[in-house]
């Protein structure tokens, strides 16, 4: 949507909610809550659908990648602040079939 268009509505919808805030009339209180609430839901079902092409897939779902982290403790070495390498840390990027 383009943003000219979205600030259009946008500011349709704070002047129907001003409207509806001041409205005395209680027959056209409900009548302006509906016309907002359908504004609103439409809006969003409009800025998912599809979905498919709207929101993007995650890193699991795209085929993503695992980590294989392997510690190797040696003898009479110390742990923490103490030691600048507490380990030998080996990983592995393993595609998986993506969905598409």
């Amino acid at each position: 949507m383009p943003p000219i268009l979205l600030f259009a509505f946008w500011l349709t919808i704070v002047v129907l909610l001003g409207w509806y805030c001041m409205e005395d009339l209680a027959g056209r209180r409900p009548a302006l809550g509906l016309i907002l609430s359908g504004l609103l839901i439409s809006f969003c079902l409009q800025q998912v659908w599809p979905p498919s092409k709207k929101i993007p897939l995650g890193l699991d779902l795209r085929g993503g990648s695992s980590f294989l982290i392997k510690l190797v403790h040696l003898p009479g070495q110390l742990y923490g602040a103490a030691s600048k390498t507490s380990g030998k840390y080996l990983t592995e990027s393993t595609p998986r079939a993506g969905r598409g």
